[in-house]
């Protein structure tokens, strides 16, 4: 019984559908469709690999097309600063290219343009890349008279830069034999420290540089195989004027970004005069403020001090500059610069050699600067006599070697009138030109100030001048 109503069910099902009719006639066609696009196409340009390449640098490219007939005649053009040097067809559709990309050629997206001859030349828009090998980065001011860190990063990493040196960092400095820095007009260049893929270096403006665009290329590799790293117009050297800084009148300035630098300008009166500079910060939490101080030339490598406090003997009217930089790379203050000026007899140091105590040069009156005093050799020492006033008790005989040599190296000491007994001193020779400031001065009493070279003294760095006077 299960069977035959399975059976039924299926019966019933067929006599539902009916059954299957005989083909019908065939129908009229249907309207024709719009023409398809031609089994060839049209030629185009479609592709290029690599898409992108460095300044100064001979690459080999592959430029692929479609439905193009590619010979011997067709040329190709990447535009300007880069020449096509060689062509060679691999089909129809594919062109072995050799390029050389100059130095200075424009950066940016590059069109590729293909003529054949056989029509209007194939552009492909902005596919090919030309930029530089370097990746640049500087902190600083970026302007006259500064102090700029650059950082340099190697994109093109199959061409290491060369890290040959010499020397070891501690007797001997390290020279990196390898590497030429850009060499540009009123900026002097000091390197750091080199890499494979890293160069550190220092931008020195002078004070009177050129503003305008810098090319910062590098050179890496021995004489006659260096490989160029152009950097063209890398950066843009501002123009600025240095803040004018008078007795009267201190100089101020917000010391915005860290690594950033102040530019002050001072042009003395004239007469021969002691010059204290003293540099300040406001307000003055974790800042270290000092300046370095440049002659005439405004040349950052002239500078003959880095300190928040210089005192300078001055006899004439040229400019100095002091070029304030934060000792701590601390920022976000007022950077400011004060100075006095004070009035001084002045003298040479003698023709004849005062290395005696019992025939020392006399200084006739305070505050007095020994102009053109010098150091012959490690055992030479300079004496000077002076005398306080009747109203002079109490006061402090403040003794300071001066001048335009920073690598004078130089200690001081103060002693009795007949040399036998040390009042103050010696100096502690932390650095090369020193100070020393004495207990109290007896009235009307005659000491002898000795200047003496340090044992680490050398003949190449001579030259000092003397800055005595009475402080309270």
């Amino acid at each position: 019984m299960r069977a035959f109503a399975k059976n039924r069910s299926l019966l019933y099902l067929v006599a539902a559908l009916g059954a299957a009719g005989l083909p019908g006639c065939k129908g009229d066609p249907g309207e024709a469709g719009a023409p398809g696009a031609s089994a060839n196409g049209t030629p185009s340009v479609s592709g290029v690999a690599p898409t992108a390449a460095f300044l100064g640098r001979t690459l080999d490219v592959l430029v692929s097309g479609y439905a193009t007939s590619w010979s011997d005649a067709t040329t190709v053009d990447f535009g300007a600063g880069i020449d096509v040097t060689a062509v060679s067809v691999a089909s129809p559709t594919a062109l072995e290219v050799t390029l050389a990309i100059a130095p200075d050629a424009p950066v940016g997206a590059r069109d590729i343009t293909v003529t054949d001859g056989s029509g209007a030349p194939q552009v492909l828009a902005g596919v090919f890349d030309v930029g530089s090998p370097l990746h640049i980065t500087a902190s600083g001011s970026l302007a006259q008279g500064s102090l700029i860190a650059v950082k340099a990063r190697n994109l093109d990493f199959a061409t290491p830069f060369d890290a040959t040196y010499t020397g070891d960092g501690f007797f001997t400095p390290i020279v990196y034999t390898n590497i030429a820095l850009p060499v540009l007009d009123g900026v002097d260049v000091q390197l750091n420290s080199v890499g494979e893929y890293e160069i550190d270096y220092l931008l020195l403006p002078d004070v009177g540089a050129t503003p305008g665009p810098l090319d910062l290329t590098i050179e890496s590799g021995p004489a006659g195989s260096t490989v160029s790293f152009p950097a063209p117009a890398a950066r843009e050297l501002a123009a600025r004027a240095p803040i004018a800084v008078t007795p009267a009148t201190p100089g101020s300035a917000t010391l915005a970004e860290v690594g950033d630098s102040v530019l002050f300008g001072y042009t003395p009166t004239a007469g021969l005069r002691i010059v204290d500079f003293t540099a300040s910060a406001t307000p003055a939490t974790d800042a270290t403020p000092a300046a370095y101080f440049l002659p005439m030339s405004g040349k950052v490598l002239d500078f003959f001090s880095y300190a928040p406090a210089m005192t300078m003997a001055i006899d004439s009217t040229d400019p100095y500059y002091a070029l304030f930089v934060d000792g701590g790379g601390v920022a976000g203050y007022t950077a400011g610069l004060a100075l006095a000026e004070t009035s001084a007899a002045g003298s040479v140091e003698a023709d004849v050699p005062n290395g005696n105590p019992t025939t020392p040069d006399v200084l006739a009156s305070l505050p007095h600067v020994v102009r053109g005093a010098t150091l012959q050799n490690v055992d030479d020492h300079d004496y000077f006599r002076v005398t306080t006033g009747a109203g002079d008790a109490g006061l402090k005989l403040r003794v300071q070697t001066v001048g335009m040599d920073r690598y004078t190296d130089t200690v001081v000491a103060i002693w009795s009138a007949n040399g036998q007994n040390l009042f103050a001193g010696p100096s502690d020779d932390a650095a090369y030109l020193d100070e020393l400031t004495s207990g109290a001065v007896a009235a009307s009493t005659s000491y002898l100030v000795e200047v003496f070279a340090s044992s680490w003294f050398q003949t190449a760095h001579k030259p000092y001048d003397l800055v005595v006077r009475l402080v309270p």
